[in-house]
């Protein structure tokens, strides 16, 4: 029993004068002003018209194609209004209808 408390007693003061020779560390923290960085550097303003680019162009054909899925949902509501209901044809254009609606639901998440 001794020996554990003389043992335990070695590894404390040893642990103590370990941890007061350290010294702290010295963090070095930088600030980084992106507003200087975006009008200074050429590359960082040329990828920013390309992306840019990029998005209007997403953005316009996104667009476009809604309104094209728009125009064919309003004919086949056409179609629906001079069909019979429960035809295979009044089916068969009410299965397309869900299929653009649900089309133009996901382009609509796709834009926004």
């Amino acid at each position: 029993m001794r020996y554990f408390i003389m043992a335990a007693a070695v590894v404390v003061a040893a642990a103590i004068l370990y941890s007061q020779s350290e010294r702290a560390v010295n963090w070095k923290i930088g600030v980084v002003d992106l507003r200087r960085i975006s009008q200074r550097y050429k590359k960082w303003q040329e990828n920013s018209l390309k992306f840019a680019q990029f998005r209007d162009a997403r953005i316009n054909y996104l667009k476009k194609k809604r309104r094209e899925l728009e125009e064919k949902l309003t004919e086949i509501a056409d179609n629906l209004r001079r069909l019979e209901p429960g035809s295979d044809a009044y089916y068969a254009q009410l299965d397309k209808k869900r299929r653009l609606e649900f089309e133009l639901e996901m382009e609509q998440e796709r834009v926004y």
